[in-house]
This record gives structure tokens, C-alpha cells and sequence, in this order.
């Protein structure tokens, strides 16, 4: 609370906005981000190259071959090209991504629509996931009656890898998620310090004139 109060008296002090505004992005957040980036990719791949077996850790590259399937990335990012498309919101996913490089912090208006922009493609690749996993089951369970374990085995690496690439991508973006919260709760906690310094400075110009 008295933080909050500190904030109003050097906003009357300087008669300008509060240091949120004029407060610059450390170039630090931007290696961290990459290094996120990378740490994710070698967290992924080293868990399909590292396979345990009784004679101890064994390292096999061809593991990660099956992790690829190009059909079901497709579908993937089809699906959230689609809601971005249906909601207009291409720029703003690009400033949302941009957030992240960026020295100087966006504005209220920008930070909302890309944290908006953000959601849209957090949640249309979990629900196209979703989808593409249940789609390859019940092709799955079509596949039960033949007893053709080839297709019984496509169908369910199919399956786990398309919400796998949900999940993989909604773990890249979530500090873009992060980022752009932290900048709202930051906007709305500097335009509440804005409207209490206003109203103790009409306050104490009342009192002089009166």
C-alpha cells in the first residue's frame, strides 16, 4: 500500500506518467527467450533420442524420425492459421512475437490484442489436437476389426503425436503468454496510479482556491 502511495506522490511530483512508461526492457529477456527456445527443442529431442534399456541409457538418432510427421504438423498449423485468419488477428500474433525482441514495452491497446492473439492460437491448437487425436482413434478402432496392426500402429502414433505438437507449441509460446499478462497487470496498475494522482491534484488545487 504504501508502495502504491509512493507511486501517486512522484507522478504529482513529476507531472508526468509514472515510470512504467519511460521504463526500458532489459536486451537480457530476449537471450533468455531463445535459450528457452532452445532448452524446449533439446528437452524434446533428447527425450526421443535417450531410450532406457536394461543394459543402461542408449542413444539411437532414428528415434527422433518418428516424431516427424509432416501430415499432422500440416493439420496443425492449418487449423491455427484459420482462427487467426477468422478472428483478423495476424498483426497482432506478429506483435505478440515481437514482444519478446523488443527493447521498449507495447501499449495497453497493443499488449490486449496481442495477448488476445496469443490465446486464439493456445487454444485452436489444443482443440485441433484434440480433434486430430480423436480422429486417429476412431480410425483406430476401425482398424481393430481387420487385425492390420501396420495401420493400428499409424493411426495411434497419429494420434499422440497430434496433440503432442499442441502441447509442444503452446509450451514455446507461454512465455509470449506470460510476458504480455505481466505488461497488462502492469498498464492497469499504471493507469490506477494515473487517476489517483489526478484526483489528489484537482484536490489540493480546490483547496488552494478555496
Amino acid at each position: 500500500m504504501q508502495k502504491y502511495v509512493d507511486m501517486i506522490h512522484e507522478t504529482i511530483k513529476g507531472r508526468g506518467k509514472p515510470k512504467y512508461y519511460c521504463r526500458q526492457r532489459k536486451g537480457v529477456v530476449k537471450v533468455r527467450y531463445l535459450v528457452y527456445l532452445f532448452g524446449c527443442a533439446l528437452l524434446v529431442g533428447g527425450g526421443a533420442v535417450c531410450s532406457v534399456t536394461p543394459a543402461g541409457i542408449r542413444l539411437d538418432v532414428a528415434n527422433l524420425l518418428s516424431l516427424l510427421d509432416y501430415t499432422t504438423l500440416a493439420f496443425l498449423l492449418i487449423a491455427c492459421l484459420l482462427v487467426l485468419l477468422g478472428n483478423n488477428s495476424f498483426r497482432a500474433f506478429g506483435w505478440a512475437i515481437r514482444a519478446m525482441f523488443q527493447e521498449k514495452k507495447p501499449s495497453a491497446a497493443r499488449a490486449l490484442e496481442s495477448y488476445l492473439a496469443y490465446r486464439q492460437v493456445a487454444i485452436g491448437s489444443l482443440l485441433a489436437g484434440g480433434a486430430g487425436s480423436l480422429l486417429s482413434l476412431i480410425k483406430m478402432m476401425h482398424s481393430l476389426g481387420g487385425g492390420n496392426l501396420e495401420e493400428l500402429g499409424i493411426a495411434l502414433n497419429v494420434a499422440c503425436l497430434s496433440l503432442g505438437y499442441a502441447i509442444f507449441l503452446n509450451l514455446l509460446l507461454l512465455p509470449v503468454g506470460f510476458l504480455l499478462r505481466k505488461t497488462l497487470g502492469e498498464i492497469e496498475q499504471a493507469d490506477k496510479v494515473d487517476q489517483a494522482a489526478g484526483t489528489i491534484s484537482v484536490r489540493r488545487k480546490r483547496r488552494r482556491a478555496g
